[in-house]
């Protein structure tokens, strides 16, 4: 039977149009405000957060939908596999601490070397994120952020890039999309390498189940300890040049949490293996 294609631009507008309809939120939030004769000026990091938590919950829906429908038409081939033993999801949350360490340190040394623009491109994310109150940071940035991104780029443009490219070409691709999608010269190197990891979860687990385990580990890595130093005048999650250790302390990090990240990726290989339904009438 002949395997059903999908377009490219398939698996690249959801993330654009997601991209759009948090701008139009985050006018109309404004515009509201405004409105209210509220002074937004004081609340320009919640506004930023909370209208993207709103952007989220609109979205999500018709993401949901999005995935059911590919499913249906034969695009989602996670179906055709067995459900993962539920104990072994318990291996990603390791794999998701080390890979997010690793990554942040290689992020860390990237930056020693970038001129000023890009060294402090993360500063005003930076400021939004944590310079709003920690329950709506963690509802967006922990919890449901990743949900929405995983939807976006492993359930839409991942699943629908390796129809057509096939899975190495299409991880690749898309990893580097969800680099981009950041905006920022700092997150989108980290961003990537959690890409490729997260592809490679998706991969072995057969499931944006086991992706969302991931990815809200790794943002709740970053987000949680910034929120407990309550460090208000924090500029970027990455640590600044001069606050952030020298390459000497770096660089052996750096290959410690790789390693580590590499012992239960391999791990993760050899235990949790994908076990396709046995054939039956389709």
């Amino acid at each position: 039977m002949k395997k059903k294609s999908y377009p490219i631009w398939g698996g690249i507008y959801p993330p654009i149009v997601f991209y759009l309809l948090n701008v139009v939120v985050q006018i109309v939030v404004v515009l509201v405000l405004k409105i209210c004769h509220v002074n937004i000026n004081n609340y320009l990091s919640p506004v930023a957060l909370a209208s993207l938590l709103i952007a989220d919950g609109i979205a999500l829906p018709f993401l949901i939908w999005l995935r059911y429908s590919d499913t249906k038409k034969g695009f989602n081939n996670c179906v055709e596999f067995e459900n993962t033993f539920i104990p072994k999801y318990i291996l990603i949350i390791p794999f998701a601490m080390f890979v997010t360490l690793s990554a942040n340190t290689i992020v860390s040394i990237l930056q020693r070397f970038m001129p000023a623009f890009m060294a402090h491109s993360y500063d005003d994310t930076a400021k939004g994120i944590f310079g709003s109150g920690p329950i709506l940071t963690i509802v967006t940035v922990v919890i449901v952020g990743p949900i929405v991104e995983e939807l976006l780029f492993r359930g839409l443009m991942y699943s629908r890039f390796k129809r057509v490219m096939g899975p190495a070409i299409g991880g690749l691709i898309s990893s580097i999309l969800f680099g981009i999608y950041h905006l920022n010269w700092l997150q989108a190197p980290y961003a990537f390498i959690i890409g490729m990891c997260l592809v490679f979860v998706y991969e072995r687990y057969k499931s944006l189940g086991a992706c969302f385990l991931f990815h809200c580990t790794a943002n709740c890595i970053v987000t949680v300890p910034i929120l407990l130093m309550k460090n208000s005048d924090i500029a970027s999650t990455f640590g600044q040049q001069t606050q952030s250790p020298g390459l000497t302390v770096l660089l052996p990090l750096c290959l410690l949490y790789s390693f580590a990240a590499a012992i239960f990726g391999l791990v993760i290989f050899i235990v949790v293996q994908p076990k396709r339904i046995k054939a039956g009438v389709k």
